[in-house]
């Protein structure tokens, strides 16, 4: 068992080849799923979140919370005189 050894073209076409795939594998292992996340973060932000807090906003049990915590600090010290 010699040592092989490779001319100066085949090394850096091995380099190349090698930086290749790692940058290859670090967009499709971490860059997509990072990518995606923030994504489906954005979609909710944007769409979802704001249609659930309508909903909580228009809700009657909300809506009576509001009015009695509005009473109570109307009526306390805190509020208007």
């Amino acid at each position: 068992m010699g040592v092989t050894q490779i001319n100066e073209p085949t090394s850096e076409y091995l380099k190349l080849k090698i930086e290749k795939d790692v940058r290859d594998r670090l967009f499709r292992y971490i860059g997509i799923p990072l990518g995606g996340g923030g994504l489906a973060a954005l979609v909710a932000l944007i769409f979802w979140l704001p249609n659930q807090m309508q909903l909580a906003a228009n809700s009657d049990v909300v809506q009576s919370q509001i009015k009695k915590h509005v009473n109570d600090w109307m009526n306390s010290n805190d509020g208007f005189s």
